[in-house]
């Protein structure tokens, strides 16, 4: 038995239901590139955008759907994606300079 990848199904949903991946990306907020990255299986949806790839292919879709987030989950994946893109950055910075990672500080300014 054949097993498409979550990207593969999203792909084949967005086709059945005739979107265009940037309505797609919409729906999901993310990035037009990112959908093309997924629906080509060159990159994988982490487990937040796994379950809101699930919930938006298994519900049916409707023209006025505007995003497949429950209350306050929003915020939430941003924060975890963010993350997540700290360590991955810390650990980058740690190989480049050859220090510990306790002395990798990463700060943020809004």
């Amino acid at each position: 038995m054949l097993m498409l990848s979550t990207g593969e199904r999203l792909r084949a949903w967005r086709q059945a239901n005739r979107l265009p991946a940037a309505k797609v990306a919409k729906l999901l907020d993310v990035s037009r590139v990112t959908i093309w990255h997924w629906e080509r299986t060159e990159r994988q949806p982490n487990k937040v955008y796994r379950g809101r790839i699930e919930r938006l292919i298994t519900q049916p879709y409707g023209p006025n759907q505007t995003d497949v987030f429950p209350a306050g989950e929003r915020g939430q994946a941003a924060t975890h994606e963010l993350h997540h893109e700290i360590e991955v950055s810390k650990e980058r910075i740690t190989a480049l300079a050859g220090v510990h990672p306790a002395r990798v500080l990463i700060s943020i300014s809004y």
